[in-house]
């Protein structure tokens, strides 16, 4: 016999399943248009379990939100990752000529769509960048 009979339980929250998300993304904060940069970045899978192959890609966008007038920098493959691992690459990328102000790299994990997710809506990261005359 207890004092308190209803405190005997405590919920855990587990992921069943792979989660695909940028972990880290790297680039300068200001460059010259039309510069090479390099550019880095990490897909994690932060899930409970693995994942296949997949793509992860890199947009130059006015915004934060990936959409049709926003310009491919890069695709890259990922290899399967098993939970909790990740895999990185820095790659020097040429900027395209557009008109100077302040944009977003928005890197995209799965981006082809062919991992079933946990979380589906993770799987991009931004970083601001100047890009000047």
């Amino acid at each position: 016999t207890e004092t308190i009979e209803t405190n005997n339980n405590k919920p855990k929250s587990i992921k069943i399943g792979p989660d695909l998300i940028v972990s880290s993304i790297t680039a300068p904060t200001s460059a010259a248009n039309g510069s090479t940069i390099t550019v880095g970045d990490t897909t994690k899978n932060s899930g409970g379990g693995d994942a296949g192959a997949s793509t992860t890609k890199l947009y130059l966008s006015t915004n934060t939100t990936v959409d049709g007038g926003d310009l491919l920098l890069r695709t890259r493959a990922v290899p399967a990752l098993n939970a909790g691992t990740s895999n990185a690459l820095s790659a020097s990328l040429t900027l395209p000529v557009v008109n100077p102000g302040q944009y977003y790299i928005i890197a995209v994990s799965d981006a082809n769509v062919v991992i079933t997710e946990t979380s589906e809506t993770n799987n991009n990261k931004t970083k601001l960048i100047t890009i000047n005359p």
